[in-house]
């Protein structure tokens, strides 16, 4: 029969070798561990400096901060009506106003007083401030009738500018250079310009 003292005291070495494994494997896992992040971090590292570095590499260095040269934005484009209406829009930063007509007709539309309020608030609060306006017809038909409804159109534009509260001392009808538009479809063409004098 065993000694129970023996064998008591080969269980404890068995149990301490046991747990002098697990603590190795245990160190040796952590060790692992320690090692992939140190590794991940530095694979992290280097990958940011060789991004920087590039982006870097592709700028010249400048002697001196640049200033951006501004940009001028686009005036914004309208849609033209293929009949009678009135858009507002800029020109040179401007308010403006283009009214169009029905083919043979100078009424103008009852969207007028609506669509130029931002014309009359400029002129408003900039007392020195005029109107140009200048009728245009498209080239089909009599020459002369056409250049006679040209006239009529930008005359009732006037009159509706007037009726609005604009002293007809500030509104000056301007016969344009060629008042008949080739270079445009025929709806577009068939309008009246109000463009501001400063």
């Amino acid at each position: 029969m065993a000694d129970p003292v023996q064998t008591g005291a080969r269980g404890q070495r068995k149990r301490g070798e046991s747990e002098d494994t697990m603590f190795q494997t245990g160190c040796l896992v952590a060790l692992v561990a320690a090692g992939a992040i140190a590794v991940a971090a530095l694979v992290s590292i280097w990958t940011s400096y060789n991004v920087l570095s590039s982006d870097e590499e592709e700028q010249p260095a400048a002697t001196a901060p640049a200033t951006p040269a501004p940009v001028a934005e686009p005036e914004p484009v309208a849609e033209i009506p293929e009949g009678a209406g009135v858009l507002a829009s800029e020109r040179d930063g401007l308010p403006m106003l283009a009214v169009y007509f029905d083919s043979g007709s100078t009424d103008v539309t009852p969207d007028f007083a609506t669509v130029s309020e931002d014309l009359v608030s400029y002129l408003g609060a900039n007392p020195d401030a005029t109107l140009a306006i200048s009728g245009f017809n498209d080239p089909t038909g009599d020459a002369e009738l056409n250049a006679e409804l040209s006239k009529q159109r930008a005359e009732n534009v006037q009159a509706q500018l007037v009726a609005l509260g604009i002293d007809d001392g500030r509104t000056e009808l301007v016969r344009p250079d060629d008042t008949t538009s080739e270079d445009m479809t025929n709806a577009e063409a068939r309008r009246v310009e109000i463009t501001v004098v400063e």
